[in-house]
């Protein structure tokens, strides 16, 4: 029986028993391709998964593959973007904003432009998200019943 390497832990499995989402990718189950998908590795893994997808069948070739991780390295490396916020910025380009994957371009179509607009768009979210929960926490009033606090909240204003 031949044996391959688990991508997360490194155990040695029986190719026969392994969980293998596609072709060369091997896990002892199910669970480490979980853990696995949220590491680095994984995570730039789930990027070329699909940006490769958005690809003609006609050029999805082997060095067309090589620059899109090359590309998406570099963006990680010397830019400091982060796999997944990349991830985003492509699914937000493709199907939010319906603009259609020209296979000329590669990744820079795409990059800085909506990465920095939806890491903006993040930032002003947070950000009230942070106001909301600080809002509430001033309109709660504590009571003292006996041995039991009660917390009274007023209506929230958004003005």
């Amino acid at each position: 029986m031949a044996k391959v390497t688990c991508r997360y832990c490194k155990t040695k499995v029986n190719k026969e028993d392994a969980f293998s989402p596609r072709e060369k990718l091997y896990f002892c189950n199910q669970e480490c391709y979980q853990r696995w998908r949220k590491t680095e590795d994984g995570e730039l893994d789930a990027l070329l998964d699909y940006i490769w997808k958005l690809y003609s069948p006609s050029k999805q070739t082997s060095s067309t593959y090589i620059m899109i991780k090359k590309q998406a390295e570099h963006y990680h490396n010397v830019e400091g973007f982060k796999y997944k916020g990349m991830l985003l910025a492509v699914r937000y380009y493709v199907e939010v904003l319906e603009r259609l994957w020209c296979d000329d371009y590669g990744l820079g179509q795409v990059f800085p432009t909506y990465y920095i607009t939806l890491q903006h768009l993040y930032e002003e979210q947070r950000a009230l998200k942070n106001k909301l929960t600080k809002n509430k926490q001033d309109k709660e009033v504590k009571i003292m019943h006996g041995k039991h606090n009660v917390v009274h909240r007023k209506e929230l204003s958004l003005e």
